[in-house]
């Protein structure tokens, strides 16, 4: 049995994290990926009985309002 993989929010909550992704970093954006977006799918399909393509589709379009609004983001206003 597989243990959980335990989110690392305090990676992704970093000010130079958060930099590279306002200025396009396709390495901050793959991170992104790999750690949230990949968190998210599974959790939406596990958790929530979200068929698995359904799943990725859905986070895709929460990536892409990510993308969008990146550059709006306010580290004094909450977490990312």
């Amino acid at each position: 049995m597989r243990a959980k993989k335990r989110l690392d929010l305090e990676k992704l909550n970093q000010p130079d994290f958060i930099a590279k992704l306002k200025v396009g970093d396709d390495e901050a954006y793959r991170d992104l990926d790999r750690e949230l977006f990949a968190y998210f799918r599974n959790f939406a399909h596990k958790e929530y009985g979200i068929a698995k393509e359904e799943a990725k589709e859905l986070v895709q379009d929460v990536a892409l309002r990510i993308f969008e609004k990146i550059s709006f983001f306010d580290s004094s206003r909450g977490r990312f």
